[in-house]
Parts: C-alpha cells; structure tokens; sequence
C-alpha cells in the first residue's frame, strides 16, 4: 500500500522550513562601534547621533570615558545597513536612572563639554558613516 502526501502538507512543511529558515538567519543589521576625538584626544563624554535619512532610523549612542561608544537598539546590537549622517552632542542619553530628590546623578557630575554648533547636527556635521550588514571598521568621527 502506497501512502501520498497531501499537497496541502507539503506547502505546509515548505511554509514552515522557510519560517525557521529565517528566524535563524539572525537580525538585518551592521555593528557600529567607533571612537570620538577632539583634535586627536578622547571626547571622554557625550553621545553620537546616527540619522538614515532615507528611511528615518535616527539611534543615539554614549560615549565612554575613553571616548568609545557602541551602537545598540532596543532589539540588537548595530544598526541596519545604509548611510548615516552622524552628530555629536554633550550629555548622555537614556541610560541613567532617575536621582532621588536631593541627590545628584553621576551624569549630571561630569563636567560639560563644549561641542561646536556644527558637531550637533547631523546635517552640518560632516560626519556620515556607511553601515554594511555584519562587522564594520570602527569608525573614528575628530572634532577640530
């Protein structure tokens, strides 16, 4: 005795191949990581601002002590692939905890650094960083 498929089972098991197939493919995205200097030395505090105009993608990322930043979303590290204009900015950005009343946060203790009006906007920076999916070079934005 002979025993058929159904066609209806086989779109069902190719459906469900192509659902696994992608899930395991992992996120559509680029690692962005870099370094902001000023005239060579390490910004030391701050936020980078990556803006896709394209498609409206706009993530901020802090700058570490040692002027480092990473670039992550919500959802994964990087960022998706495509051309992004870049700004920088003083202060830190949405990952401090709120101080209770009286008390100061480690941020709000730095000290201020001056940024030039040109560096905050990503559209007269002159900063732009080309993201491809997967790894990237670190990319190093100097302010002069």
């Amino acid at each position: 005795m002979t025993r058929r498929i159904s066609p209806a089972a086989i779109y069902f098991l190719l459906v469900l191949a192509s659902l696994i197939a992608t899930a395991c493919s992992g996120p559509d995205v680029g690692k962005v990581s870099g370094r902001v200097t000023v005239n060579g030395k390490s910004l030391g505090t701050g936020h980078v601002v990556f803006s896709n105009q394209a498609t409206g993608v706009s993530v901020n990322a802090n700058i570490n002590d040692d002027g480092t930043f990473v670039v992550k979303t919500y959802k994964h590290d990087g960022l998706p692939p495509g051309v992004y204009l870049v700004a920088v900015r003083s202060g830190s950005f949405g990952n401090e905890e709120t101080a209770l009343v009286g008390q100061r946060s480690a941020a709000s203790q730095q000290p201020t650094v001056f940024i030039a009006q040109k560096y905050r906007n990503p559209n007269t920076s002159g900063f732009s960083a080309t993201v491809q999916k997967g790894e990237n070079p670190l990319f190093v934005f100097d302010l002069k």
